[in-house]
């Protein structure tokens, strides 16, 4: 569940001091699609106001013209994105930011102290869906029911709880396991600029644990190891794990192989 944090975003191409006001359209958690954008808040009627996504905003800005600039303003709030927001040379001339803050401005307008960028709203885009339905489970923890999970249709491996990224559980609590497989290719780095020879295919994708670590109770689907080398690490899943040869095999390679630099 990758999470962004976007405060102002642009695409902008070269304009003259005397370019017209950009076309704006505004996006808030109070707007609605089937709405033109155009004010910053609903109407009274609420039959008009500001939109409720970014991709509905990027449209209504492409309708414009790409040899005309615009802007999209996105009002203070949370916003949960179900893809990344794709841009192209369509979007040329386009500036996405987050809206002035009004209060924040007519302040500064009454002191006196207006100067350098206007004030702007607090503006949160997650790249992910929220949870819902947490009920207490047991004295220490909560828990919520995933369907999607269960279903193995949706998996994730951040959490973000009150604005933090949550901790994961892992293995062992503190520390780290060492494992027993060894890669003895001396590391041509002056000289060669790499190892002395490539390693192979299962080189960068086994690793052999010790039985005492790990074992056929390791949930597959969500495990993910972290294999420490001399000065960097790499970050796998795991395909499959052998209880009776200790070796597990990664779903994607590592960046070096496990025991490189005689590191286990």
């Amino acid at each position: 569940m990758p999470v962004w944090w976007v405060m102002a975003m642009t695409m902008t191409s070269g304009t003259n001091a005397g370019a017209a006001e950009p076309a704006t359209f505004y996006v808030s958690p109070q707007g609605n699609d089937a709405w033109s954008g155009l004010l910053p808040e609903p109407n009274a009627t609420q039959t008009d106001g500001p939109l409720a996504t970014l991709v509905a905003a990027r449209d209504a800005a492409r309708k414009v013209g790409a040899d005309q600039p615009r802007r999209i303003a996105i009002r203070g709030g949370e916003y949960f994105l179900d893809e990344p927001l794709a841009l192209g040379p369509e979007d040329s001339n386009l500036t996405i930011e987050a809206a002035t803050d009004p209060v924040k401005a007519e302040l500064l307008d009454v002191s006196g102290a207006r100067g350098g960028a206007a004030p702007t709203e607090l503006v949160t885009l997650y790249g992910g869906q929220p949870v819902t339905g947490w009920k207490p489970d047991g004295d220490q923890f909560w828990s919520a029911e995933l369907p999607e999970v269960a279903a193995g249709t949706w998996d994730f491996r951040m959490l973000v709880v009150n604005g933090r990224f949550g901790k994961r559980a892992r293995l062992p609590a503190e520390g780290y396991f060492t494992h027993r497989t060894e890669f003895n290719v001396p590391w041509m780095s002056t000289t060669g600029g790499g190892w002395q020879r490539k390693p192979t295919e299962d080189e960068l994708t086994t690793m052999q644990y010790r039985a005492e670590d790990l074992g056929p109770w390791l949930d597959l689907k969500n495990a993910e190891i972290t294999v420490y080398h001399m000065w960097d690490e790499s970050v796998v899943g795991v395909k499959s794990l052998d209880p009776a040869t200790q070796i597990i095999r990664f779903s994607n390679p590592g960046g070096h192989p496990p025991g490189a630099f005689g590191v286990r």
